[in-house]
């Protein structure tokens, strides 16, 4: 696999202008999407919340939870905890969404 200075550049770029806690934002070569990697705070509305009571954009999937050293699939039962680490695969125009959700200070889109 070759190794992009662009997509590297891009992705330390959009780190910085992600709120929340990301960890790391992937642009996705020749699709329209991200990965991004956000931690969960102890003050987010998603703490201690199943992922099924999420209302979580169409066009976002949540596919792992890092938990320690552990790597845990994105099921409806699973607790989000604080510190957990989830990756999610998103496209561009529900990023806010996303990061609002996991925000500190989110405004929603639970339940």
């Amino acid at each position: 696999a070759a190794v992009s200075p662009r997509l590297i550049t891009a992705s330390a770029i959009l780190h910085f202008i992600r709120r929340g806690k990301i960890l790391s934002v992937v642009t996705v070569r020749d699709i329209d999407a991200e990965v991004i990697e956000i931690e969960v705070q102890a003050k987010s509305k998603v703490t201690g919340r199943k992922i099924k009571e999420i209302a979580f954009p169409a066009d976002a999937i949540m596919g792992c939870i890092v938990r320690g050293e552990r790597v845990l699939p994105a099921h409806g039962e699973e607790l989000l905890l604080e510190g957990d680490r989830v990756v999610v695969l998103t496209r561009p125009n529900v990023i806010h969404q996303v990061e609002n959700i996991f925000d500190k200070k989110s405004r929603g889109l639970i339940f």
